[in-house]
């Protein structure tokens, strides 16, 4: 990019690309912070992808959560948008699973903040729509934000969102990251974000998405059908709880899965912070040892019965 700032913002570096959009490390010399600066690829541009920018721009500013990453402001340029948001210092979780599979505490753990963060959208009618590991980034004190709301959808009228940009049948998003309703261009409904956290999560868990194939299309059936190797075939260490809290989200059905992201951030928060009151596990009882001798030296008592028998006939 040739300009050396986009508004106030001194741009320090380019941050990544992708199909759509690319983004830059920015600073604030006015507020003396560091900033992200998100903007259509300038060839990608149009109307509509502009209008998505905007959308997102006023979903996550209609959030206010601590596993959100914030926006600033708007930028106008010329023909181009830009979104200043908050920059997130850490990695994505892309990039933390490609050392493996995660501990299954540390898997409930970040389920449980993704899930917070996907009540507080929820609760103001929005549905992320895309919920995967490059879109959520662990920051250096180990909380997550959740990022890219660009294919949001509003569920309740908003002005400043009014009007569709996805018509009825289209299908959008990441191909292993949706819903099987989703993937079917179906109606979409809260609990589609709860299942392609569950996604995220088995992906976490296992180290591998319960979905990739190698074509997006083959991916998407496989999604339509639910089609996923079980946990306890998968990864058979983890922890019943954890195994029933994933494939409860990952139900084909969505009136099987939890009623929100509430109900399954609590699932997950009781995961890794269990009741106090919980009975202990159960003592071997005071008897064992002995019940394990008479097994293994079955013999002894035998023997010493027809010892008494004898001498008992002996006397006789």
């Amino acid at each position: 990019m040739a300009q050396d700032r986009i508004g106030r913002y001194r741009i320090v570096g380019r941050l990544g690309s992708g199909g759509m959009a690319e983004v830059y490390e920015g600073f604030d010399d006015q507020l003396n912070r560091p900033v992200a600066i998100k903007g259509l690829l300038a060839e990608r541009s149009s109307p509509e992808r502009r209008e998505r920018l905007r959308r997102e721009a006023l979903s996550v500013a209609a959030l206010s959560h601590p596993a959100v990453a914030h926006v600033y402001e708007t930028v106008t340029e010329g023909d181009r948008d830009w979104v200043v948001m908050e920059l997130v210092a850490g990695k994505s979780l892309a990039e933390v699973i490609v050392g493996g599979a995660l501990a299954a505490t540390e898997v409930a753990h970040i389920g449980e903040q993704v899930a917070r963060a996907l009540a507080a959208a929820h609760q103001i009618g929005i549905i992320h729509r895309d919920i995967k590991a490059e879109n959520v980034m662990v920051a250096e004190d180990g909380h997550v934000r959740v990022l890219d709301f660009g294919l949001a959808k509003w569920t309740r009228p908003v002005a400043p969102a009014a009007g569709k940009l996805t018509a009825d049948g289209v299908v959008v998003g990441t191909a292993r990251a949706m819903s099987p309703e989703q993937a079917m261009g179906r109606h979409l409904d809260n609990r589609t974000d709860i299942f392609s956290l569950g996604s995220l999560l088995y992906e976490l868990a296992v180290g591998c998405s319960p979905f990739r194939t190698a074509t997006p299309l083959e991916t998407m059936y496989k999604v339509a059908r639910v089609d996923f190797v079980p946990l306890r075939r998968a990864a058979p260490q983890l922890p019943k709880a954890l195994v029933n809290v994933i494939e409860t989200c990952m139900k084909r059905d969505p009136a099987d899965r939890f009623a929100s992201a509430d109900a399954l951030a609590d699932a997950l928060h009781a995961i890794t912070h269990p009741v106090n009151g919980r009975a202990p596990a159960r003592r071997p009882p005071r008897w064992l040892p002995l019940e394990q001798w008479v097994r293994r030296f079955w013999w002894v008592p035998l023997i010493l019965g027809l010892v008494a028998l004898a001498f008992t006939l002996a006397k006789r």
